[in-house]
């Protein structure tokens, strides 16, 4: 998964554990404040996998282990070059307690446009491109601000798993996990931006696909909202 959402990773070393007695689960622990330029911010707090939850996904093959998403923005300036976080870890027992989340912004230059392309061109051109072109977990959080904005909250979020392609045994298994509604709805978008199970024969993970499967499990409303706001461009 690294290595296809980020092309210039550097490999890291597995991690060796096994569970303190009398507890079920690991806590990633964010005390750090971050660094000047950046933000990191875990969107589960505390942030937590639990036993099970492992156990259930490293018995597949390949192992398909839990993901926690964390949010890190780095503002222009002094210090946002390279950020450097460590993470502690709780509830384990480990050679390495702590973790440390490196990262190195890199500036591209905006591509050149043509000085006859219109405005109205250019806004629907863009909004062409960005129905269809395919997200990953980077865009979980804007997807979820999207569908908050036009009423949908998840609440059916299995049938809509479904229709994004995901299998039954994979939510069945979010919806063993630990958690209320939101944070199971948040765990079926994350699968469905990595593109597991059958997503890619839905179309992939693109703002079409989920417009279609919104309509499919009649959210019509939140469906309309959302295909007219990429369409004005304002998204």
């Amino acid at each position: 998964h690294i290595n296809e959402e980020l092309k210039n990773n550097e490999t890291v070393n597995d991690l060796y554990f096994t569970f303190e007695e009398n507890n079920d689960c690991i806590e990633f622990c964010f005390n750090e404040p971050s660094p000047k330029g950046w933000s990191v911010k875990p969107y589960d707090k505390p942030t937590k996998v639990s036993r099970r939850a492992i156990d259930d996904y490293g018995s597949k093959s390949p192992p398909n282990f839990p993901q926690r998403l964390i949010e890190i923005t780095a503002e222009p300036g002094e210090g946002a070059d390279r950020l450097s976080y460590p993470v502690t870890l709780r509830g384990i027992k480990s050679d390495n307690m702590e973790l440390n989340i490196v990262l190195k912004t890199v500036i591209q230059q905006p591509l050149p446009t043509s000085s006859s392309m219109s405005l109205r061109d250019e806004v629907n051109s863009a909004t062409a491109i960005s129905q269809r072109q395919i997200l990953n977990t980077s865009h979980l959080g804007d997807i979820l601000d999207l569908l908050k904005r036009h009423g949908y909250s998840g609440v059916n979020y299995y049938d809509f798993g479904l229709h994004l392609g995901l299998l039954p045994r994979t939510l069945n298994v979010i919806d063993m996990e630990r958690g209320d509604v939101s944070s199971h709805f948040r765990l079926c978008l994350e699968k469905w931006l990595q593109q597991a199970d059958d997503v890619k024969g839905k179309g992939g993970p693109t703002y079409d696909t989920l417009i279609q499967a919104l309509r499919k499990i009649e959210q019509n409303a939140a469906a309309d909202g959302i295909d007219r706001e990429l369409s004005i461009g304002k998204f």
